[in-house]
């Protein structure tokens, strides 16, 4: 253990303010004899997510790509995770008889290993883990000393860390800011993210279409790994974690495998976490940042910095001459109780867009009926479709082309216009659309119930989905025809 403590003591010396722990570790290995393979590593710990990531290591041969990251649960999927769960020290003198034990390398020869968690206080912020090729090359006075100088070393992985993440920011924000356009902006954010979150990272850079007639498309402005082209056009209500970063309040969206849960494909095969992120610039979705891992998790350490990259590219797209800021109205807000309530008929396809713009309608103090949220189980649809449009003030329906191809939705408008018939000629159905398809290419097999629809002024929400100002203005149509004669709609402040 003298040993120890002065290849400790000599690393501290040496380095001084350059210690890292990449050092400690090449330092401490030296201490055993090469015939013993010895070889370490240090994981950090992710609290938000309850996972290990690599942080450094020095003398492992070809590591699995799933063994970079480490969801800590009861699994117990190798030593370090059970370390991590119990913040407890390890001493295995020889893994074969040990069931907790994981191979973390593609041809593995491990027989000992030994594993110390590392504190902060009370606070785990990580695992020094050592492997060796022989069994029972770690004694309990190796283990006595690891535990010693564990909350040195915790404290040194925080603080390295840290530094190392404002290094990297420092540089890749300067990189960012010295180019000259949209494009090559965007080109450089998307390399500076790939690069710090290492090799296995597939992503690639989205924009508006901006072209007549794919007002819910994107194209790919760059690339790297996912099955996408660039120049390629993509169907943003198909791009089920893009489409939910683009809506949510975040602007960004992350799905990994070990949660589970529904979502379309992703940009490439074999994916086992995903993180999208939306560019905002005055309420406008500029670009959208999408990367993939087919190796595990996304770190919330990673996430952290594409959120940060992704602002401050927003800011240096904002200062080129091209993009002055222009000033923009504040979201809409009911007066009081002046709303007519109103059931929002739309297609499964564009199921996002309607709950984006009933909770919309609802914080502006509007009564809705939307499926996904108020229907009962049981009862029969065709019943719950003839009472939601006969019960309900006003029926707003989502007149895009998947909406308008679903039968349930053409016979809600066709129950809409009957009870308009009925009540005198009130104007019941409100039309929105998100797309051009409503006002040239439906032709439905009653050609009067198009010629009805577009008798009316249509809400537009087309580009909606990326623009929030878009969105705001339909949604001041929407809220126009709902408020109660001689009520209004104002901006909040």
């Amino acid at each position: 253990m003298t040993r120890h403590l002065q290849g400790l003591e000599e690393t501290l010396l040496e380095h001084g303010r350059d210690f890292s722990m990449a050092r400690f570790l090449e330092s401490h290995l030296r201490n055993w004899p090469e015939e013993a393979g010895v070889r370490g590593e240090i994981l950090h710990y992710d609290v938000e997510q309850s996972l290990l990531e690599e942080y450094t290591s020095v003398g492992f041969r070809q590591k699995k790509k799933t063994m970079l990251t480490r969801p800590v649960n009861r699994s117990f999927e190798g030593i370090p995770v059970y370390v991590a769960y119990a913040k407890a020290p390890v001493l295995v003198p020889e893994v074969k008889f040990d069931v907790r034990y994981r191979t973390a390398q593609e041809d593995d020869h491990t027989r000992s290993e030994m594993a110390v968690p590392l504190m902060v206080g009370k606070s785990l912020v990580g695992v020094l883990n050592l492997e060796s090729d022989n069994p029972r090359t770690f004694t309990g006075a190796h283990l006595s000393y690891f535990e010693r100088i564990s909350p040195l070393l915790g404290h040194m992985l925080w603080n390295e860390i840290a530094r190392s993440d404002a290094a990297f920011l420092f540089e890749a924000l300067g990189a960012i800011a010295r180019q000259t356009g949209k494009e090559s902006i965007l080109r450089e954010f998307l390399e500076r993210v790939v690069g710090f979150m290492g090799k296995y990272t597939l992503g690639c850079i989205l924009v508006p279409a901006e072209k007549a007639g794919r007002e819910n498309d994107l194209v790919v402005l760059a690339n790297k790994g996912l099955a996408v082209a660039e120049g390629q056009f993509l169907n943003l209500k198909e791009l089920g974690v893009i489409q939910a970063a683009a809506i949510s309040s975040s602007k960004s969206c992350y799905w990994s495998a070990e949660e589970g849960g529904s979502r379309y494909p992703a940009l490439a095969d074999a994916i086992r976490a995903e993180y999208a992120k939306a560019l905002v610039l005055d309420d406008r979705i500029i670009a959208m940042i999408d990367v993939a891992s087919p190796a595990g998790a996304i770190t919330t350490r990673s996430m952290s910095i594409i959120d940060r990259l992704a602002k401050e590219s927003s800011a240096v797209i904002r200062a080129l001459p091209e993009n002055k800021k222009k000033d923009g109205a504040g979201p809409e807000r009911a007066v009081g109780k002046s709303m007519l309530s109103v059931f929002i008929s739309y297609g499964g396809p564009d199921s996002a867009f309607a709950v984006k713009l009933n909770e919309a309608l609802i914080s502006s103090g509007v009564n809705t009926f939307i499926f996904s949220r108020d229907a009962e189980p049981g009862v029969k649809l065709h019943r719950l479709m003839r009472e939601g449009v006969n019960q309900y003030d006003r029926v707003l329906v989502v007149c895009s082309r998947d909406s308008l191809e679903r039968p349930g939705v053409l016979n809600e408008i066709e129950e809409s216009l009957q009870r308009e018939a009925r009540e005198g000629g009130v104007s019941v159905l409100i039309p929105v659309t998100l797309d051009d398809y409503v006002f040239s290419e439906w032709s439905p097999s009653r050609p009067d119930l198009a010629q009805s629809v577009r008798d009316r002024v249509i809400a537009d929400f087309r580009s909606a989905l990326l623009d929030e100002a878009k969105f705001r203005q339909g949604l001041r149509q929407v809220l126009a025809c709902l408020a109660k004669p001689g009520m209004g709609v104002q901006a909040a402040p």
